[in-house]
């Protein structure tokens, strides 16, 4: 009986800390996606550039603000080697931003979406799968 209410108390807690970890992590989404938007809104729509230049720009410029906030707030790692953790998480954004590339050039150049909003439908796609990774892999607790 008491290793069933321990069992379920330490259930329940990694359950919360999957949720804190859920919601920290929508809300440095929310703010990446937010500068996202607006580098596309200042570059592509107010300047004039190529939408995939700022795809790359936006994620390279997103990603160290991601990696900072995630690393420290997100998932609380501070005690991996942060090399590692910085690798890890830059293969992790560079297929994502692959995958992004593509999803946007269907979005955009196929089906005449516009950008910002294109960006917006990309982001929303791949926030699942980055965590998972983020959380499983780049940032996981020894």
């Amino acid at each position: 009986m008491v290793a069933d209410l321990a069992s379920g108390v330490l259930t329940t807690l990694r359950q919360y800390r999957i949720f804190g970890q859920v919601a920290r992590f929508i809300v440095v989404g929310l703010l990446c996606m937010g500068l996202n938007v607006a580098c596309f809104a200042v570059l592509v729509d107010g300047l004039g550039w190529n939408y995939l230049a700022v795809t790359v720009l936006a994620y390279v410029c997103v990603s160290a603000v991601g990696f900072g906030l995630n690393r420290l707030w997100t998932f609380q790692a501070t005690d991996g080697a942060v090399p590692v953790q910085a690798a890890r998480f830059v293969f992790i954004q560079s297929l994502s931003l692959l995958l992004n590339m593509a999803l946007m050039w269907v979005l955009v150049g196929q089906c005449g979406i516009g950008s910002p909003a294109a960006s917006v439908v990309a982001s929303i796609l791949f926030a699942m799968g980055n965590f998972l990774a983020q959380r499983g892999w780049a940032f996981r607790r020894r």
